[in-house]
Parts: structure tokens; sequence; C-alpha cells
């Protein structure tokens, strides 16, 4: 689909590109061609204001041929009939004696005071006079010539720029598209995840399901054991379900939380009290040191359900006699942190980057906790929501740490005070 879309781009833009270059070329060829009218219309006006009927050569003087007109033109004095009297010629006009007379009898016929004569290639202006009429032609090969000469450098130019412009259109909408293709990637990579972990707990139901079936007669006492299966089939599931939800409603933008003032301090504190129990029962030593009085503008809840899930991850990976420290400070004026972190086995260098990743867990963390690899995701985006930042480390010195960067805001209270 994106390779498709690529391609799609690219022949857009080429048309796109091709559409405003012919359109350049055909406003370049109307201009030229109107200079080179106005220039030739120009010298035979020019040489009809010249009363000097005299041959001219505008090459043995230039400065006849700047100050005055720049295009060789003849200069006939025509009688009534046609036939010529005089001619004054400049050198490099380039008109025979025979098409001068054949030009002057049909210039005369035709009776306009200006025009062509496509037979001969000539532009003439024509002014009445009282014994005749004068005329002035000019040989406008040379501006057929030149407008072929511009039309065959502009297609050149037309070619060259609609190869430049496939190359630069295949590299840039290659780099364009690949967040493009990375976030298609992680959403078939999502779905096909979800429906993994969807998949097992309706496996088992429909088992249980068919176990019950096939005893119709026994009691639910009996039975227990494969009800009591399904429901937490059920509740795991329903646990998944709500975490899908979570995620899509935050990518959506959808009811995000409304922003207010949140006591981080009393809120880390009483999350951490709750979760010592869990830890006692499995010989985890738990440190806090929290500082008072620091507070963020954000959503209580989200906040909430983001310290349970680094604290529960804390628990379930700091093994026994393990030890969990956690710890929130100003960092400056602008900053908190909150670190969470917990002794066992750390996380490898090559799996930090995608710990946040949804459905991502690691090898350690698939053979000794059960899970769907949702939780840091959710953290991961509660983050994104308050605009932090979270990080992950892990060493086997100093155990895994998740840190949490948030925006302080000052005491209300004392704001209100003063």
């Amino acid at each position: 689909m994106i390779q498709k879309l690529h391609h799609k781009f690219v022949k857009v833009n080429l048309m796109l590109a091709a559409l405003v270059l012919f359109i350049a070329c055909v406003i370049a060829c109307v201009v030229y061609d109107y200079v080179l009218k106005t220039a030739t219309y120009h010298a035979l006006e020019q040489a009809m204001i010249n009363d000097d009927i005299t041959m001219i050569d505008v090459y043995e003087n230039p400065s006849y041929l700047i100050k005055i007109r720049y295009v060789p033109v003849a200069v006939m004095l025509v009688n009534n009939d046609g036939t010529i009297k005089e001619v004054m010629i400049d050198k490099g006009a380039n008109i025979s004696n025979d098409v001068m007379e054949k030009s002057a009898k049909k210039i005369v016929k035709q009776n306009s005071p200006n025009g062509t004569v496509s037979e001969f290639s000539l532009r003439y202006i024509c002014k009445k006079q009282d014994d005749g009429f004068k005329i002035a032609v000019v040989n406008i090969n040379f501006e057929y010539k030149s407008m072929r000469n511009l039309m065959l450098l502009l297609f050149i130019i037309w070619i060259f720029c609609m190869i430049a412009f496939w190359l630069i259109s295949r590299s840039l909408f290659k780099e364009a598209l690949a967040p493009v293709q990375d976030a298609w990637n992680k959403q078939r990579r999502f779905v096909a995840d979800a429906s993994h972990e969807l998949k097992t707990p309706l496996t088992v139901m429909l088992a249980n399901f068919s176990v019950l079936l096939s005893h119709p007669n026994d009691t639910i006492d009996e039975q227990r054991k494969w009800l009591i299966n399904s429901r937490d089939e059920a509740l795991n599931m329903q646990k998944l379900v709500e975490s899908l939800l979570i995620l899509a409603r935050s990518d959506a933008a959808i009811d995000l939380p409304e922003m207010k003032s949140v006591h981080l301090s009393d809120l880390l504190l009483n999350s951490a009290l709750s979760f010592e129990a869990v830890a006692f029962e499995k010989d985890i030593k738990m440190n806090t040191q929290i500082a008072p009085n620091i507070y963020v503008k954000g959503d209580e809840q989200s906040l909430k359900q983001l310290i349970s899930i680094l604290l529960d991850n804390a628990v379930k990976y700091a093994g026994k006699n393990g030890e969990i420290n956690v710890k929130l400070f100003k960092y400056d004026v602008k900053y908190i942190i909150m670190q969470v972190q917990n002794t066992g086995q750390p996380i490898p260098s090559h799996e930090l980057p995608h710990v946040f990743e949804r459905f991502y867990r690691g090898e350690q963390m698939r053979s000794e906790v059960s899970g769907h690899g949702l939780g840091l995701a959710i953290a991961y985006k509660i983050v994104q929501i308050h605009n932090g930042k979270i990080t992950a480390q892990s060493s086997k010195s100093q155990g895994t740490k998740m840190q949490v960067v948030l925006h302080r805001i000052e005491n209300p209270i004392i704001n209100k005070i003063k």
C-alpha cells in the first residue's frame, strides 16, 4: 500500500511539474515571439521615418544599427501599379530583387497598412503617398529560426527538469513517507499482536465451555474449576480490552483529561505505601525519597495509573530479596524528576529501545512474568499527554530505572495567599 502511495505521489508530482513547466515554456515562447515582432515593427517604422533612400551598410555603421534599428530592412518606393521606383536595402536583409518586385505587387493589392506576405516570409509596413506607396519590408525567416531554436532549447531544458524532478521526487517522497511506513508497520503489528493476545483467552474459554457441555448432568460445584478458569480468562481479556481502549483513545485524542493541579508528592507516597504490602510478601525492600510539596499540572487518575504501572513492573522484576528505590525531586525551576528503580535481571541493551512499544515483551519478561506488554506503552502515552518525557535505563550494577520528567508548577495554595 505504501509503495503504491509512493508511486502515486511521484506520478502526481511529475504531472504537476510537467504542467507548470509546459505553461512556463508557452509563456516564454509567447513573450519571445512578441519581442521579435515588436523589434521587427520597430525597425520597419524607423525605416519608414528615414527619408534617406540610399543603401546603408549596418555592419559598417554600427552606430546606426544601435540607435535606429538592428533588423536589416528593405524600403521601396512603389508606383500605384506595384512597380518599384527606388529601393533602399540594408546589407544582410537577404531579399532578392525578384522577391521585392513580386511582394510589392502583392502588398499594393492587399491595400493594408501592415501585415505579412507568407509566400516570401516577409513582414511589411505600407504608407500611401501622393505618387504611390512607400513600403518597408523585412525577412522574418530569422524569427522562425529563433523561435525554433528557443523551442528546441526549452524542450531540452524541460526533459532535463523532468528527469531532475523525478529523481528528487523519489528521494523526497521516500523520506517523507518513512514515518507513514513506520506507522503502518506498527499498526499492522499492533493488530496482529492484539488478535493474538485476545485469541488465547477466547480459546481457553471455549475449551472450558466444551468441557462443561460434555458433562450436562454435573452440578456447578463439580465443574467449579472450569468456571473459575473461564472467569479468570474473561477478567484477563477485560483488562486487555481496557488497556487497548486507553491506547486507542489517547491516539485519537478522545476524552483527553482536564489538566488540574496535582500534589504529586502525596500521590506517589500513597501509591508506594499501597505497594509495600505486595513487596513485603515477595521479600522486596522498598525505599522512598520523595520531596514534599511538589505539584504538577495534569490528571490525577492518569498520573496515579502511571505510578501504579511503574511500581507494579518494579515489584514484578525486582526478584526475591530485591530492592526498589522510589525518588521524586525538583530538577530545576521548571521540571521535576520521578524515578522508580529496581534490582533484578537487567534489560538487554538491544531491548531497551523497544520497552515502550505495544505488546513488546523481552525474553526475560516472557519467561518470568505473565502479561500483555501494554503497561509501559500506556505509561508512555500518559507521559506524552502531560508533555513530559519517560526513559528507561538498565545495567547489571544499577538494575533497571524508569525516569519520568514532568513540568513543575508552584504550590497553588501559596500562590493564592500571594
